[in-house]
C-alpha cells in the first residue's frame, strides 16, 4: 500500500541488508509533513513488507494513529526486536550477527530520538521452546535495558501476559498509550528467563 499523503515519501530513509538472499531492515525513518522537530521511535517485532517505496498495514496503522491523535512528530522511526523481513511471525528466525547489529543500531536510535513506543507483542502460534530458541525474552530484555539507560519515557498500548508490549498494528485509533513501567517489565523478563533456564 502507498504511504499516506502526510508522509514525505520522497525523503524516507531506510537501512537494510541482504545476506544469502535473506533481507534485513534495521531502520525505517518516515518524515512527517507537519513542521515538528520531535522524533518518535517505535519498536515492534520484525519487518513485514514496508520499505522506502511502500507501506504495510502495521506501519500504516501506527503513523495514522499518531496523526489522528495529534501526536506531532516530524519523524517516525521504526525499529524492531528482529531485523529479518518475515510476514508470518511464527516463521521468525534468529540470525545472531544481524541481531547483534540490530541491537547496536537500536542503541544509536534510542539516543537520538525524543519519545519511545514499544509494541512487539508475542509471535503467534509460537510455543515456549521456539521462544527459547529465539532468545525472545533475552532480546526484549536487552532493548528494555537500552530504554532504561536512556532515561526516556516509553509508552505502550498495554502489556500482554505481563511480559509483552501489545502489538501496535492492531490498536484502535481511540485507544490511549500509557507509560510503561520499564523496571517492572525488566524484573518480569528476568524471572521468565531464569525459569526457562531451569526447565
Amino acid at each position: 500500500m502507498n504511504y499516506p499523503a502526510f508522509v514525505d515519501s520522497g525523503n524516507i530513509k531506510i537501512e537494510t541488508e541482504t545476506v544469502d538472499e535473506i533481507s534485513f531492515r534495521y531502520e525505517l525513518s518516515l518524515p512527517i509533513l507537519n513542521g515538528s522537530e520531535k522524533t518518535a521511535l517505535v519498536i515492534m517485532m520484525n519487518p513485514a513488507e514496508a520499505d522506502n517505496v511502500r507501506s504495510d498495514s502495521t506501519i500504516d496503522r501506527v503513523i495514522r494513529y499518531f496523526e489522528k491523535n495529534e501526536m506531532a512528530f516530524g519523524r517516525v522511526v521504526i525499529g524492531n526486536l528482529y531485523p529479518i523481513y518475515e510476514q508470518n511471525s511464527a516463521n521468525l528466525q534468529q540470525h545472531k550477527e544481524q541481531l547483534s547489529k540490530n541491537l547496536k543500531h537500536l542503541e544509536k536510535l534510542i539516543k537520538a530520538i525524543d519519545h519511545i513506543y514499544l509494541g512487539w507483542g508475542k509471535p503467534e502460534k509460537t510455543n515456549t521452546e521456539k521462544l527459547i530458541s529465539l532468545e525472545y525474552h533475552e532480546t526484549a530484555l536487552k532493548v528494555i535495558d537500552l530504554a532504561i539507560d536512556s532515561g526516556k519515557t516509553c509508552c505502550v498500548r498495554g502489556i500482554r501476559d505481563e511480559l509483552y508490549p501489545m502489538h501496535l498494528g492492531r490498536m484502535g485509533y481511540k485507544e490511549r498509550m500509557v507509560e510503561c513501567d520499564l523496571l517492572g517489565l525488566k524484573r518480569k523478563l528476568e524471572i521468565k528467563i531464569e525459569l526457562s533456564n531451569k526447565s
